[in-house]
């Protein structure tokens, strides 16, 4: 589908459309679900589509 794992402060791997680009505010508008480690790590699962239910 068209969802997708993002973590802060890595590079993105474009494959066709992104839903996360560099530019836009962390966490995407398209975020389901957002993770923040101890140690600081920030991953966000997006969902452009909005399909997907957490």
């Amino acid at each position: 589908m068209a969802d997708a794992i993002y973590i802060k402060g890595v590079a993105v791997t474009k494959y066709k459309r992104s839903a996360v680009k560099v530019s836009e505010e962390w966490p995407s508008k398209y975020s389901k679900f957002l993770v923040q480690l101890d140690d600081g790590l920030e991953l966000s699962v997006t969902d452009k589509r909005r399909l997907a239910k957490v």
